[in-house]
């Protein structure tokens, strides 16, 4: 007797075999290409290569690294961080005692990944203060992006304090809020629910992994997908508010949803960072300054930039609550405050100190921000420069060419 023909089952086998070393091709390569990149694995931080995972910080910069980034038409920006993992050069320890040291914490603003260093706001606040005083004047860019007022305190706490800064500044973006509501339910507090830790998600994913993660979770295949096709579904309930539709910028609407449990714990923080600043000796300063899209209907007004934002093209939000409620804080606090809203408000070319394509400062920002800044230190700082009173040093007039 002839026995049946298994060609049917052959074809499903060879099927099988061929998906089997497609999906290992796929794999393999997905893996070489995040070892050159790390575009994949570092997608779950940031998208911006010098930033890694944190158990306490949820992220930040990787230290002692260098990049280079490349923006469309423009000069190819050089990104280096010391050991204390900051943007800039090595700080000298123990500072020299005649070295007034500045430490500026804040997010992407601060750092300015889109400029040189010397550009940034830190570069030039370095510039103009040492201008007008003559002394030794030390900025130290400790932006992060990302960062919010609860990361900050434990950058500051954890890494920073052992740079004995003169001067602390907050620099609080209007991110902050939504920031802080993104980060706060990975937060790890002690008994007086002061946080101690921010663990990145990741993290805590590999550590499970190890023990009885699902199968899925080690091939990189399986996270490219949901990076590439599910998160961009889920990001938006998850970082946008429902009930607005400008998103995290919600807070700056002219009728703002109800955002007060959110800005009260943006701004918590806050004082615990001036509390760690005076312990040791050091002045603190609370700095804001506004979004593109709170100075002028066309700053940073590309399509692109507006649609991630959730802000619609040639539109200004003119709500002066924000600023009233930081200004509300810092006198509950007895805080220094700097608010920087007003000058911008005040320039002729207002879109000129922003980016098209994002919204950050361009050069001519920082330059106006830091200019603003240094005359409210000249002004407000009980302290000295080296061996000058800064009271005595008139205000800087590189904050004059910028008057309308």
């Amino acid at each position: 007797m002839r026995l049946p023909r298994l060609t049917p089952l052959k074809n499903i086998a060879w099927a099988c075999l061929a998906l089997l070393v497609l999906a290992s091709g796929i794999e393999t390569g997905l893996r070489i290409y995040d070892y050159q990149t790390g575009s994949i694995t570092a997608a779950e931080t940031s998208n911006f290569g010098l930033m890694t995972p944190s158990w306490t910080m949820h992220h930040e910069l990787k230290p002692l690294h260098r990049i280079k980034i490349r923006r469309d038409g423009q000069d190819a920006v050089v990104l280096g961080t010391n050991s204390f993992g900051v943007r800039g050069n090595e700080p000298q320890q123990p500072k020299h005692p005649d070295t007034f040291r500045i430490l500026c914490l804040g997010d992407e603003m601060v750092f300015a990944k889109e400029v040189a260093n010397e550009q940034s706001l830190s570069g030039r606040l370095q510039t103009i203060l040492g201008q007008q005083t003559g002394a030794d004047i030390e900025v130290i860019n400790a932006g992060v992006p990302g960062y919010c007022p609860l990361l900050a305190c434990l950058q500051f706490r954890r890494e920073l304090l052992a740079l004995q800064p003169d001067l602390v500044i907050y620099h609080f973006d209007m991110t902050d809020v939504d920031d802080d509501r993104q980060l706060r339910r990975h937060v790890l507090t002690d008994t007086d629910d002061h946080p101690k830790a921010c663990p990145h998600p990741s993290l805590i994913r590999e550590e499970k992994l190890r023990s009885n993660g699902n199968l899925t979770d080690h091939f990189l295949t399986f996270r490219f997908l949901q990076q590439s096709l599910l998160e961009p579904l889920t990001t938006g309930s998850d970082s946008f508010d429902l009930e607005h539709q400008f998103g995290k910028y919600a807070w700056l609407a002219d009728s703002p949803p109800d955002w007060s449990i959110y800005i009260k714990h943006a701004m918590e923080p806050i004082d615990q960072i001036e509390h760690l600043a005076t312990s040791a000796n050091s002045e603190f300063i609370l700095a804001t300054y506004p979004a593109p899209w709170q100075v002028s209907a066309t700053a940073t007004n590309s399509a692109e930039a507006r649609r991630r934002a959730g802000i619609p093209q040639d539109m200004k939000f003119h709500s002066r609550l924000p600023f009233e409620l930081l200004a509300d804080h810092a006198h509950s606090k007895n805080l220094k405050f700097c608010d920087a809203s007003s000058r911008f408000d005040s320039i002729a070319d207002p879109d000129a100190l922003y980016l098209n394509d994002a919204p950050q400062f361009s050069a001519a920002g920082h330059d106006l921000y830091a200019g603003v800044l240094a005359e409210f230190i000249l002004k407000n700082l009980n302290k000295t420069f080296g061996r000058r009173n800064i009271e005595s040093v008139p205000p800087p007039r590189a904050v004059l060419r910028f008057e309308p």
